[in-house]
């Protein structure tokens, strides 16, 4: 990828770079790569939530966190993404946009995908080592929510 500004919100519908290309913001090192969103079972993606991969399909992910039997995190969504839409998630760095929690989370805790509830994370649990996809740097808030910054996203 071409080291200059690049449109992180940008949603297409014809793919504009190959699945995976990796995009390194030259100001913060935030990671985000390019992929194609399947919805399951017709779960559009908000901004900030939790994706992961399909099974056996790299670089195209799901917010359909309650249908995955495959629970490896891919990253967070940087648009709305609906079905066959492609577009960028990040992979590492500071949260760029708000991510909603499930309400119970401390600064410091370990972060995963909460797969009882789509579009949303929970604290790990015991054997959930391998799906951390952040640590939160705060507290949520009372609208169960972390602010942009307040997650350090680490799956590179």
């Amino acid at each position: 990828m071409p080291d200059m500004a690049l449109d992180l919100d940008v949603i297409d519908t014809i793919p504009q770079y190959n699945l995976g290309a990796k995009y390194e913001d030259p100001i913060s090192g935030a990671i985000y790569r390019y992929v194609k969103y399947d919805d399951g079972t017709a779960v559009t993606a908000t901004a900030g939530a939790p994706v992961q991969f399909l099974s056996n399909s790299k670089w195209v992910v799901s917010g359909d966190l309650s249908e995955q039997a495959d629970t490896q995190a891919a990253g967070f969504v940087q648009a709305a993404l609906a079905d066959t839409n492609y577009g960028w998630i990040q992979r590492a760095g500071y949260n760029r946009k708000v991510i909603t929690t499930d309400g119970s989370v401390a600064d410091g805790e370990a972060l995963v995908a909460d797969v009882s509830n789509d579009a949303q994370v929970d604290t790990m649990a015991a054997g959930e080592e391998d799906a951390i996809m952040g640590v939160a740097l705060a507290a949520d808030s009372t609208a169960s929510t972390l602010a942009a910054g307040n997650v350090i996203i680490n799956m590179e």
